[in-house]
């Protein structure tokens, strides 16, 4: 495999993690965690 295509599946994966992340966990599971890290 070329170096072009693993940097590709990379940012892609990383891309889909962060849109599942939004997904499952709402803005207001997202400030919780923030206060109880505050804390």
């Amino acid at each position: 495999m070329n170096v072009k295509m693993w940097l590709i599946i990379l940012i892609l994966a990383a891309v889909i993690l962060v849109a599942v992340g939004k997904v499952i966990n709402p803005k207001e599971q997202r400030e919780k965690y923030n206060k109880k890290k505050s804390k």
